[in-house]
This record gives C-alpha cells, structure tokens and sequence, in this order.
C-alpha cells in the first residue's frame, strides 16, 4: 500500500500547499470547537479565558510561520488573541495586537475592507474598558463608517 507522501510527491507544489492550509485549517477548527466544548464544561471563566488563549496562541504561531506575518488569516489570528487578552483583562497586552491585525488588513485588503471594522470595533471596545473614551468613540465612528459602505 502506498504511502500520503508517495501520493504527495505526485501532485504539484500548489495543490500540496492547499492541501496542507487546508489541513492546518480543519486541524485549528477542530481544536477550537473542542476547547469551546471544555470551556462550556468549565465553571470559571478565567479558566476558560485562559485556555482558549492558549489555543489562539498556537495557531496563530502556525499561521505566521505557514502562511507569513503579513498575511489576512494571522491578523485574523491577532485579533481573536487580543480578544482573549481583553477578556481577561490583559489590556496592555491586547493593544500591540490590534494594532498589528489593523495595519495588516490595511496592506492586504485596503482601509475600506469589513475585516478591518471588525478589528476597529474591538480595538475601541478596548479602548472603552481602560477609558480612554475619546479615542474609543473616535475608532468606532470610523468602524461603523466602514461597516456602512458595506452594508449597501
């Protein structure tokens, strides 16, 4: 019986890395959905904030080094880890993070694209909890301002 890299060997160098970001995406979506089940188990939240941090961590390191640090899904991956943070409170830890996640979506995918209002409206969530009300209220105008261009 033949080997998967036998088979993998035969096919081209794109479709082996499709394969293989498919693979990695099946694998963190599973990991995720089973951390939530285990969290859903869990009476304390910081044990739950905690975990899932850890999960968020991992593959966001496997993103950055599959797919590189400037591409969409790690700043993806960048603001789901500064959610985490901000969740427990880490708010100084969370804010480098929406930073990075915002000057990603802005190089790869413009300063008009939805993912971008996503990471805005967070980031001024952010904001909002340590108040700093006046930038807080000035990022979520500018979210809401993209979200609308979209919404027509």
């Amino acid at each position: 019986m033949a080997s998967v890299s036998s088979y993998m060997e035969k096919i081209p160098k794109k479709a082996q890395l499709a394969l293989a970001g498919f693979y990695l995406t099946y694998r963190m979506v599973e990991d995720l959905i089973n951390q939530w089940l285990e969290n859903r188990r869990s009476r304390d939240p910081r044990d739950r904030h905690a975990k899932t941090e850890l999960v968020y961590a991992r593959n966001l390191a496997i993103w950055e080094k599959t797919l590189g640090v400037e591409h969409p899904h790690v700043a993806l991956g960048l603001n789901n880890m500064a959610e985490a943070y901000r969740a427990q409170g880490k708010f100084a830890e969370a804010e480098p993070l929406y930073q990075r996640a915002l000057e990603i979506y802005k190089k790869k995918l413009g300063p008009e694209d939805p993912k971008l209002a996503m990471v805005l409206w967070n980031h001024a969530y952010l904001l909002w909890e340590t108040k700093s009300y006046v930038e807080a209220a000035r990022i979520g105008v500018r979210a809401m301002e993209v979200k609308a261009k979209h919404a027509r």
